[in-house]
């Protein structure tokens, strides 16, 4: 069996040093995550305002086709109905 090494000062010093270097990386990494979050939270929030704009255009549109659709099925009922008429008056 392998007899371990007494822990010396520079040892405990070399732990605190590479402790304190994984800290800041921990931090920066955080900071990094954080500005990710931001930028997909601005893209999301775009994403939405794009989505609402489709909607009303959609729904917009759907309105103008529906009144498109009922004029013309109007003008081709009174066309039927003349031609109901042509065909009775015969």
């Amino acid at each position: 069996m392998k007899a371990t090494k007494p822990t010396t000062l520079s040892d405990i010093d070399s732990l605190a040093g590479l402790r304190e270097e994984l800290r800041l990386q921990a931090h920066l990494l955080k900071a990094e995550v954080q500005d990710r979050w931001h930028d997909a939270e601005a893209r999301w929030a775009a994403i939405q305002e794009e989505a609402r704009s489709i909607r009303t255009a959609v729904d917009h549109s759907r309105a103008e086709l529906s009144a498109a659709a009922s004029l013309s099925a109007q003008s081709l009922r009174e066309t039927y109905e003349d031609l109901r008429k042509v065909l009775r008056s015969l």
